[in-house]
Formats: structure tokens, C-alpha cells, sequence
């Protein structure tokens, strides 16, 4: 998500790069929505992100959603400003460019707890997001108990 590409796959409702001082770790924070696009290979896929928040900034915990048009992928939360890998399954995934929504349910704006002149409506940090392929397991219906893949 971030790195040469990323001006080629972020939409709107995205702020610059950043880095985190921490770990050295480029991101970018979103708006309250904030769109993307990824290929997928079809099927049943799982979405892969190096998320993050500032936490203590929004109330102690920072809550958002993955959508993808207008299926939502799940939902999220982050209680640390620590990287966290996230893992959104996506079953009967389409091949092909999709567009996906980060959705902050309650963003902050940094001026109202640091008083810094920072104005921007601030959401999650991304880092990365990729996409797999993913066996799903089944329990089949027939008489040997084992387990299915599809």
C-alpha cells in the first residue's frame, strides 16, 4: 500500500505518506473513507493488512470496517498504537481490479487532544495490504468425516 505504487492504487481519502518514528515504518493515514484498489485472483481470497491507529487520540479505541463495493469484509478495532496484521476472508471473491473502503466509525482530528493546528480528519494507518488465495475448509456431508477443501 505504500511505496511506488501506492498513488496508482489509493483513491480518495488518503492522507500523505508518514513515517512511524517507532519502527521506521512507512503508512498512510486515511480520512474517514478511504479507497483502494487491489487484483484479485477470484475465489476465495484473504485480504492481508498492516493496520494501525492512534488509539489514545480517539477515546482509547479506534473502530472501523473492510468493505469491498458494498459487502462489508469485516470489522475492526484497535486498542494500541502497536501494528497490527489483520485478516479479512472474502469467499467468492471476483477476478479482476476491485475497489475496496477502509471506514473509519470514529475518526479524530489530532488539534482536539493535542491542540497542534492539525485539522485533518484522521482515521486508520495503513502500511500494507495484499491479497492470497485461500483454502477453505468444509465439513463434507458423506460418511467419512474428513475434512473438505474447496
Amino acid at each position: 500500500m505504500v511505496g511506488i505504487n501506492d498513488n496508482l492504487l489509493c483513491g480518495e481519502g488518503w492522507h500523505d505518506r508518514t513515517m512511524d518514528g517507532r519502527s521506521g515504518l512507512l503508512y498512510r493515514p486515511t480520512q474517514r473513507h478511504a479507497g483502494f484498489d487491489l487484483i484479485l485472483p477470484g475465489g476465495n481470497v484473504e485480504i492481508i493488512a498492516l493496520i494501525s491507529a492512534a488509539a489514545s487520540l480517539c477515546g482509547g479505541t479506534l473502530h472501523g470496517e473492510l468493505l469491498c463495493g458494498e459487502r462489508l469484509l469485516g470489522d475492526f478495532t484497535l486498542e494500541t498504537e502497536n501494528w497490527t496484521l489483520r485478516r479479512f476472508l472474502f469467499p467468492d471473491a471476483p477476478v479482476g481490479r476491485c475497489r475496496f473502503v477502509w471506514r473509519t466509525l470514529n475518526p479524530f482530528i489530532p488539534n482536539d487532544v493535542l491542540k497542534n493546528g492539525d485539522f485533518r480528519e484522521m482515521g486508520v494507518y495503513v502500511a500494507s495490504v495484499r491479497c492470497e488465495g485461500k483454502e477453505l475448509s468444509i465439513k463434507t456431508t458423506g460418511n467419512t468425516g474428513e475434512m473438505g477443501k474447496i
